[in-house]
């Protein structure tokens, strides 16, 4: 596909949902456009995408944002490591691990611990 627009439905996760579905077949050099970024739901699949090194944010117009996809993604089926929302892990749950691992104690083993 040249162009692919995402406007609606809204709810979550139905925006991330049409994305994972039509954003494989767009080409590289295609359009990306995602309407009505200021729904909570919709800003977060524009968060997401602003890090992503597949696409480029080329403008964004009132509440619609347009991307340009610059490369296919060769991450199997399961890439999500190599996402830039991952480039992190979140604190709260991995400063253990990371702790263990500068300690010598074993490698990153995941322990459930009581939340509060």
């Amino acid at each position: 596909m040249d162009l692919v627009l995402l406007d609606g439905p809204h709810a979550y996760p139905l925006p991330q949902i049409e994305f994972a579905y039509l954003f494989p077949r767009i080409k590289p050099g295609g359009w990306l456009v995602v309407d009505d970024i200021q729904i909570p739901s919709v800003y977060e699949l524009f968060h997401f995408l602003q890090r992503e090194s597949s696409v480029t944010l080329e403008e964004v117009v009132v509440r619609t944002a347009f991307f340009r996809r610059t490369k296919g993604v060769e991450s199997g089926p399961d890439g999500w490591a190599l996402q830039g929302m991952n480039r992190h892990t979140i604190l709260r749950y991995s400063w253990r691990d990371r702790l263990r691992h500068l300690l010598g104690r074993g490698g990153p083993t995941v322990a459930a611990e009581k939340v509060t």
